[in-house]
């Protein structure tokens, strides 16, 4: 009965599988013509098939392991069932016998073999192993995607205004308006003094201290 179910499993996968791939050929073929109304439902619609395809391979595995001892392999006295299907292969070893002398086991259906430590040749173990040609948990990290690395920001060039560096590594600091306009002033009356002080020495009376010179 438990047969039946695992590959009556493996079926609505199937199924489940063919309807995420109409809706993913729907939603590309709405991408080139620029539409995307209700993309939104079908993403939903996708991601539910997903954990649907999940839980269905999840639960089965449950009642399997519930009665083991129904599937004992004959030669090893273990539990093994390889089912396969167009596009999942399912395969499940239980460890009943618990013979310290078995080192390993091998599933024909995806040619996998692993060795049994010590530790674990007593124990209640079990191995499920399911091999896709679908991936749906890649695209759910974070690192599936490329990033694009970030260009440095080019530094802004100072302005005059802020400082200007020499050549000899000196600083020349901004003159402010007012100070240049009041040297400005200072340098245009510097004349005008100079000849006023010629004009007062030419008019002033010669001394006699002028005449000994």
């Amino acid at each position: 009965w438990y047969q039946r179910r695992v590959r009556g499993c493996l079926d609505d996968v199937e199924q489940a599988l063919d309807l995420i791939n109409e809706l993913e050929e729907v939603m590309t073929l709405d991408k080139q013509l620029e539409i995307t109304d209700g993309h939104d439902k079908f993403k939903e619609g996708i991601e539910s098939l997903q954990g649907l395809i999940e839980t269905k391979v999840d639960n089965v595995t449950f009642n399997v392991m519930k009665t083991a001892e129904k599937f004992a392999d004959a030669d090893s006295q273990n539990l093994l069932i390889e089912k396969e299907s167009p596009r999942v292969k399912f395969s499940l070893w239980g460890n009943l016998a618990k013979n310290p002398r078995q080192k390993s086991f091998k599933l024909e259906t995806d040619e996998f073999q692993m060795e049994i430590p010590k530790s674990l040749a007593n124990a209640d173990v079990a191995v499920r192993l399911i091999h896709t040609s679908f991936d749906f948990l890649s695209p759910k990290c974070k690192s599936f995607f490329a990033q694009k690395k970030k260009t440095p920001v080019p530094s802004r060039v100072p302005s005059a205004a802020a400082g200007e560096q020499t050549e000899e590594g000196a600083e020349t600091k901004p003159v402010s308006p007012v100070a240049e306009e009041t040297a400005t002033e200072n340098v245009d009356n510097a004349p005008e003094k100079n000849e006023n002080v010629t004009e007062n020495e030419e008019k002033r009376p010669a001394t006699p201290s002028d005449v000994d010179e």
